[in-house]
């Protein structure tokens, strides 16, 4: 804060709350972040400083927890904290990811575990990586070199056994076996043959598809059917 002569709250409304729409704090569980000399904290809806600034990044708070940040590039370290401040998850973590449902990708020396929003491990696994999200009810996840599928407990639901693998759509997920990508269900069977140079998420029942055979973007069906073309791409 640069007007030393105001308090938060002053500042807040005439500077913020005032101005541009677009430069307002955005409020969640009643709490922004907002900067101060290089600084972030957060205040509450009346401009009071809640929680004193002293990260070098802060997240919007979700679930009642907001991810953190101390450092930068390198040395940066993520941790989680709740609303009053109180640290939840160690700011110690290299990588600290909102992977969807109420789940978070944590990581240390090199290996990430899956938590809640209450910094609650879930599971005892460990992971070399996870992807980005969970979508119905399934993130992949890499150990050993292969990916396979975890469950909201964190707990393998798929084995790993693939090369690469997708997020799951209309209870389809796109994998690589080897060279090709193919289709599992949420049982981990194959139900269309690796074939493909490359595969998207289904979507109303329809998938793009890359193939050596067809240059002309074909679109498949759930029995790996080609059903069309995207003439524009």
């Amino acid at each position: 804060m640069k007007d030393h002569d105001m308090s938060w709250s002053e500042f807040i409304k005439t500077k913020i709350w005032g101005g541009d729409p677009e430069d307002q704090p955005q409020f969640a569980d009643g709490l922004a972040a907002v900067e101060s000399e290089g600084q972030w904290g957060y205040i509450d809806e009346q401009g009071n400083m809640r929680i004193k600034p002293s990260y070098d990044y802060a997240d919007a708070f979700v679930a009642g927890t907001a991810i953190v940040r101390r450092g930068w590039q390198n040395e940066a370290r993520y941790g989680l904290i709740d609303c009053t401040g109180r640290i939840v998850i160690p700011v110690e973590a290299t990588a600290l990811e909102d992977v969807g449902e109420g789940r978070l990708a944590v990581t240390r020396r090199g290996k990430a575990r899956l938590y809640d929003r209450r910094g609650k491990p879930l599971g005892t696994l460990a992971f070399d990586s996870t992807g980005p999200e969970f979508k119905e009810g399934l993130i992949s996840a890499r150990a050993k070199g292969k990916w396979g599928y975890v469950n909201l407990s964190g707990q393998w639901e798929i084995t790993p056994r693939f090369a690469k693998a997708a997020v799951f759509s209309e209870g389809l997920a796109a994998v690589k076996d080897g060279r090709h990508w193919g289709y599992i269900n949420k049982k981990g069977d194959t139900v269309i043959q690796p074939r493909f140079e490359n595969a998207g998420e289904f979507l109303e029942g329809q998938a793009f598809v890359d193939m050596k055979e067809d240059k002309e973007a074909p679109i498949i069906d759930r029995e790996g059917r080609v059903i069309g073309h995207d003439w524009w791409c």
